[in-house]
């Protein structure tokens, strides 16, 4: 649980459940209709490294329906590393 802040570990891990291993073996059926949102929001953790993520990221920055953010600060859990700053993004997207 490195992405998680060490005093956050013990109340994630009682929180924690098994992730279903669909979700990394089965191709996503999209639609189109997430092209017809008006306000889309990207919210990046740097501090969890993922690549994929970081792509997602670039991607939506080249794309001007979605606004961008980033949390330098929050790790995996930025509700609990960050809930102000991040409650206020959500706000700002609603």
């Amino acid at each position: 649980m490195t992405a998680v802040a060490e005093r956050d570990q013990p109340f994630v891990k009682s929180k924690a459940t098994a992730h279903p291993v669909g979700t990394y073996v089965q191709p996503i059926k999209l639609s189109g209709a997430l092209e017809k949102v008006a306000k889309k929001t990207y919210i990046r953790l740097p501090k969890f490294p993922q690549p994929v993520f970081d792509k997602a990221l670039a991607d939506c920055k080249g794309n001007k329906s979605w606004s961008t953010f980033e949390l330098p600060d929050a790790g995996h859990m930025a509700m609990l590393d960050a809930p102000d700053r991040l409650s206020d993004l959500i706000l700002q997207a609603a």
